[in-house]
Protein backbone atom coordinates (compact mmCIF):
# COMPACT_ATOMS: atom_id res chain seq x y z
CA UNK A 1 0.00 0.00 0.00
CA UNK A 2 3.00 1.99 -0.01
CA UNK A 3 2.99 2.41 -3.85
CA UNK A 4 1.10 5.63 -3.89
CA UNK A 5 2.19 9.24 -2.97
CA UNK A 6 1.25 10.84 -0.12
CA UNK A 7 -1.81 13.60 -0.70
CA UNK A 8 -3.82 16.19 1.10
CA UNK A 9 -7.44 16.99 1.53
CA UNK A 10 -7.75 20.67 0.51
CA UNK A 11 -11.36 22.12 0.24
CA UNK A 12 -14.98 20.11 0.47
CA UNK A 13 -16.96 22.18 -2.19
CA UNK A 14 -20.95 22.53 -1.88
CA UNK A 15 -23.01 21.40 -5.61
CA UNK A 16 -23.64 23.62 -8.02
CA UNK A 17 -24.48 22.06 -11.10
CA UNK A 18 -27.20 19.87 -12.21
CA UNK A 19 -28.49 18.17 -9.86
CA UNK A 20 -28.15 18.99 -6.14
CA UNK A 21 -30.82 16.89 -4.77
CA UNK A 22 -27.83 13.89 -6.03
CA UNK A 23 -24.49 15.49 -5.40
CA UNK A 24 -24.03 16.22 -1.69
CA UNK A 25 -20.77 17.87 -2.32
CA UNK A 26 -17.25 17.48 -3.98
CA UNK A 27 -13.97 16.65 -1.81
CA UNK A 28 -11.00 17.75 -3.75
CA UNK A 29 -7.58 16.13 -2.71
CA UNK A 30 -4.04 17.04 -4.26
CA UNK A 31 -0.75 14.86 -4.88
CA UNK A 32 2.44 15.68 -6.02
CA UNK A 33 4.47 12.57 -8.37
CA UNK A 34 8.18 12.47 -8.02
CA UNK A 35 8.96 14.97 -10.89
CA UNK A 36 6.78 17.43 -9.16
CA UNK A 37 3.59 16.87 -11.65
CA UNK A 38 0.99 17.89 -9.51
CA UNK A 39 -2.69 15.92 -9.91
CA UNK A 40 -6.49 16.88 -8.85
CA UNK A 41 -8.64 13.82 -7.35
CA UNK A 42 -12.46 14.82 -7.10
CA UNK A 43 -14.24 12.62 -4.91
CA UNK A 44 -17.78 13.71 -5.18
CA UNK A 45 -20.26 12.41 -2.63
CA UNK A 46 -23.72 11.42 -3.63
CA UNK A 47 -26.87 10.20 -1.76
CA UNK A 48 -26.64 7.00 -0.04
CA UNK A 49 -22.90 7.33 0.64
CA UNK A 50 -21.86 6.86 -3.13
CA UNK A 51 -18.67 8.56 -3.88
CA UNK A 52 -17.75 8.95 -7.83
CA UNK A 53 -13.52 9.24 -7.73
CA UNK A 54 -12.31 11.16 -10.72
CA UNK A 55 -8.73 12.39 -11.51
CA UNK A 56 -6.44 14.69 -13.55
CA UNK A 57 -2.84 16.77 -14.18
CA UNK A 58 -3.47 19.70 -12.55
CA UNK A 59 -2.17 21.33 -15.94
CA UNK A 60 -5.12 20.25 -17.55
CA UNK A 61 -7.44 22.11 -15.20
CA UNK A 62 -8.87 24.20 -17.86
CA UNK A 63 -8.92 21.51 -20.56
CA UNK A 64 -12.55 19.97 -21.59
CA UNK A 65 -9.68 16.96 -22.35
CA UNK A 66 -8.41 16.47 -19.02
CA UNK A 67 -10.21 13.01 -18.23
CA UNK A 68 -8.99 11.75 -21.78
CA UNK A 69 -5.61 13.07 -22.31
CA UNK A 70 -2.82 10.74 -21.74
CA UNK A 71 -0.42 12.17 -19.10
CA UNK A 72 2.83 10.39 -20.38
CA UNK A 73 4.41 10.41 -16.70
CA UNK A 74 4.86 6.83 -16.74
CA UNK A 75 3.85 6.50 -13.19
CA UNK A 76 0.49 5.06 -13.58
CA UNK A 77 0.64 2.70 -11.08
CA UNK A 78 1.58 5.04 -8.34
CA UNK A 79 -0.92 7.46 -9.31
CA UNK A 80 -3.89 4.97 -9.45
CA UNK A 81 -2.89 3.77 -6.39
CA UNK A 82 -3.03 7.28 -4.73
CA UNK A 83 -6.51 7.73 -6.12
CA UNK A 84 -6.77 3.81 -4.32
CA UNK A 85 -5.18 5.18 -1.17
CA UNK A 86 -7.54 8.28 -1.47
CA UNK A 87 -10.80 6.16 -1.81
CA UNK A 88 -9.70 4.13 1.23
CA UNK A 89 -9.20 6.91 3.17
CA UNK A 90 -12.73 7.22 2.43
CA UNK A 91 -14.22 4.10 3.48
CA UNK A 92 -12.01 4.34 6.87
CA UNK A 93 -14.05 7.57 7.77
CA UNK A 94 -17.43 6.28 6.65
CA UNK A 95 -17.83 2.86 6.62
CA UNK A 96 -20.70 2.78 4.43
CA UNK A 97 -18.91 4.23 1.54
CA UNK A 98 -19.34 2.78 -2.05
CA UNK A 99 -17.36 3.83 -5.15
CA UNK A 100 -18.38 4.16 -8.65
CA UNK A 101 -15.74 5.64 -11.70
CA UNK A 102 -15.60 5.40 -15.11
CA UNK A 103 -12.75 4.46 -17.38
CA UNK A 104 -12.66 7.45 -19.62
CA UNK A 105 -11.62 6.28 -23.28
CA UNK A 106 -8.23 7.98 -24.52
CA UNK A 107 -7.95 9.88 -27.86
CA UNK A 108 -6.92 6.69 -29.86
CA UNK A 109 -9.97 5.42 -28.19
CA UNK A 110 -12.30 7.97 -29.12
CA UNK A 111 -11.41 8.01 -32.92
CA UNK A 112 -12.34 4.34 -33.90
CA UNK A 113 -15.05 4.06 -36.49
CA UNK A 114 -17.64 1.87 -34.43
CA UNK A 115 -19.22 3.44 -31.38
CA UNK A 116 -19.46 0.64 -29.17
CA UNK A 117 -16.15 0.27 -29.83
CA UNK A 118 -14.97 3.90 -27.91
CA UNK A 119 -16.53 3.25 -25.09
CA UNK A 120 -16.08 -0.56 -24.23
CA UNK A 121 -13.26 -2.11 -21.83
CA UNK A 122 -11.61 0.70 -22.38
CA UNK A 123 -7.93 0.49 -21.68
CA UNK A 124 -8.44 2.53 -18.49
CA UNK A 125 -11.30 0.83 -17.19
CA UNK A 126 -9.25 -2.35 -17.54
CA UNK A 127 -6.24 -1.06 -15.21
CA UNK A 128 -9.04 0.65 -12.96
CA UNK A 129 -10.99 -2.88 -12.62
CA UNK A 130 -7.47 -4.84 -11.75
CA UNK A 131 -6.55 -2.61 -8.99
CA UNK A 132 -10.77 -1.92 -7.52
CA UNK A 133 -10.84 -5.79 -8.02
CA UNK A 134 -7.95 -6.45 -5.96
CA UNK A 135 -7.82 -3.34 -3.07
CA UNK A 136 -11.48 -3.23 -2.35
CA UNK A 137 -12.19 -6.76 -0.85
CA UNK A 138 -15.24 -8.81 -1.71
CA UNK A 139 -15.56 -9.57 1.97
CA UNK A 140 -16.89 -5.80 2.42
CA UNK A 141 -17.82 -4.84 -1.35
CA UNK A 142 -19.23 -6.04 -4.32
CA UNK A 143 -17.97 -5.59 -7.66
CA UNK A 144 -19.93 -4.81 -10.68
CA UNK A 145 -19.20 -3.08 -14.28
CA UNK A 146 -20.59 -2.64 -16.89
CA UNK A 147 -17.61 -3.18 -20.08
CA UNK A 148 -20.06 -1.80 -22.43
CA UNK A 149 -20.03 1.56 -21.25
CA UNK A 150 -16.70 0.83 -18.99
CA UNK A 151 -18.60 2.02 -15.92
CA UNK A 152 -17.56 -0.20 -12.75
CA UNK A 153 -19.55 0.11 -9.45
CA UNK A 154 -17.84 -1.07 -5.90
CA UNK A 155 -21.04 -0.99 -3.74
CA UNK A 156 -20.96 -1.86 0.04
CA UNK A 157 -22.46 -5.20 1.46
CA UNK A 158 -23.42 -2.95 4.36
CA UNK A 159 -25.22 -0.40 2.47
CA UNK A 160 -26.53 -3.25 0.44
CA UNK A 161 -28.36 -4.31 3.57
CA UNK A 162 -30.17 -1.00 4.43
CA UNK A 163 -31.56 -0.24 0.68
CA UNK A 164 -32.91 -2.97 -1.34
CA UNK A 165 -32.15 -2.84 -4.51
CA UNK A 166 -29.03 -0.70 -3.90
CA UNK A 167 -26.82 -1.55 -7.38
CA UNK A 168 -29.87 -0.58 -9.76
CA UNK A 169 -30.27 2.66 -7.47
CA UNK A 170 -26.30 3.40 -7.96
CA UNK A 171 -26.45 2.42 -11.77
CA UNK A 172 -29.59 5.08 -12.20
CA UNK A 173 -27.77 7.44 -10.49
CA UNK A 174 -24.37 7.06 -12.23
CA UNK A 175 -26.36 7.06 -15.42
CA UNK A 176 -28.85 9.92 -14.66
CA UNK A 177 -26.41 12.40 -13.03
CA UNK A 178 -23.39 11.74 -15.26
CA UNK A 179 -25.61 11.41 -18.33
CA UNK A 180 -23.35 9.10 -20.13
CA UNK A 181 -24.74 9.15 -23.33
CA UNK A 182 -24.43 13.16 -23.74
CA UNK A 183 -20.96 12.55 -21.96
CA UNK A 184 -19.87 10.31 -24.48
CA UNK A 185 -20.61 12.56 -27.32
CA UNK A 186 -19.23 15.14 -26.04
CA UNK A 187 -16.00 13.36 -25.61
CA UNK A 188 -15.87 12.27 -29.31
CA UNK A 189 -16.53 15.90 -30.50
CA UNK A 190 -13.04 16.59 -28.97
CA UNK A 191 -11.19 14.59 -30.94
CA UNK A 192 -12.71 15.99 -34.58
Amino acid sequence: MNEGYDFIKRTKNLPHDKNPKCLICTHLYKFKTYNNTKYIVLAEEHKNDIFAIKFYKQSHSNSKKKYILMTNDFDARRIIMTCVKIGISIYESNKLASFVFLGSPTIPELKKEKKEEKFKNTKRFMVYKNFASFYFSPNNFEHLYDENKSSYFILNREKKKQIPNFEKITEKMFNDYYLLEDLFRQMEALVL
